[in-house]
């Protein structure tokens, strides 16, 4: 009998990546996503999926039905990131990112139960460095999003484990992939629109360069993907390639942390 996985995102460099290594392992795959990634091989279906809809979700669900009836896992790697302020940005930022990193997710693992559920599958779900890190100034929106996704998953794996269904967080920290490449231009947008914060952000973004010295290729993280799949038992958390000083700040005092924002980029 086949192995098959569920992975959301594969248009994007590190639900992709994680297609290819687990293919490479005799997996499965389902790649979802709007546009699916163009992967060809003989065990790769690609399938449209919009993961804030319930009926897309729902219809995805029948087109996989028809291949097989259980999933060893789903891979929720799908999400989205904005940047910008918590008073400036527009009505219903807040909610369109949370509809597709969290409630995205919860639908895509709802509908599909039943299959990990008879696969005696598991359940990957990507959170982020920023789901345990420090709120960093402007990009509350992205970490709001994911700490949500970190109380989602230890909800979901106190309950699943009773079932005896693994639930895995993964907190990845700086890749090469499209989410990254699209900081600097939205940052950029967001210093031009800024009508109370404009000189705190242009003090802010040469600090955006620092993030890329420590970029990694998608492979790495889609390597970690293939152990918590396979692991016998997986742990509850995998990290890959956090940011250093954004751990480090992240153990201080609350206070000390609006403190050391405050006296850095005040003008």
């Amino acid at each position: 009998m086949g192995k098959y996985v569920l992975i959301t995102g594969t248009s994007g460099g590190i639900g992709k990546a994680a297609a290819l290594r687990l293919l490479e392992k005799g997996f499965e795959v389902f790649g979802c996503d709007r546009q699916p990634a163009s992967i060809e091989h003989p065990h790769f279906y690609g399938v449209t999926m919009d993961v804030t809809s319930e009926e897309a979700v729902q219809a995805a669900f029948g087109r996989i039905s028809a291949v097989t009836d259980r999933l060893d896992a789903v891979v929720n790697v799908c999400g989205v990131m904005f940047m910008g302020s918590l008073i400036e940005e527009p009505a219903g930022r807040l909610e369109q990112i949370m509809r597709v990193n969290l409630l995205g997710m919860e639908r895509v693992n709802r509908v599909f139960f039943p299959m990990i559920e008879k696969g005696h599958g598991r359940i990957l779900n990507f959170s982020s460095e920023f789901g345990t890190y420090a709120v960093i100034p402007f990009n509350a929106f992205y970490t709001i999003s994911k700490h949500a996704v970190e109380s989602y998953s230890d909800g979901l794996r106190r309950e699943l484990q009773y079932l005896g269904i693994p639930v895995v967080t993964i907190r990845p920290g700086a890749f090469r992939t499209d989410m990254e490449k699209s900081i600097e231009p939205i940052y950029k947008k967001i210093v031009a629109s800024s009508t109370h914060y404009r000189s705190v952000l242009e003090k802010m973004e040469p600090v955006l360069g620092l993030g890329t010295l420590i970029l990694k290729e998608p492979d790495v993280m889609a390597k970690v993907v293939v152990k918590a799949v396979t692991a016998r038992k997986p742990r509850n958390v995998y990290s890959c390639n956090h940011n250093p000083a954004i751990k480090l700040m992240s153990v201080l005092p609350g206070k000390w942390i609006d403190k050391i924002f405050y006296y850095l980029f005040r003008v």
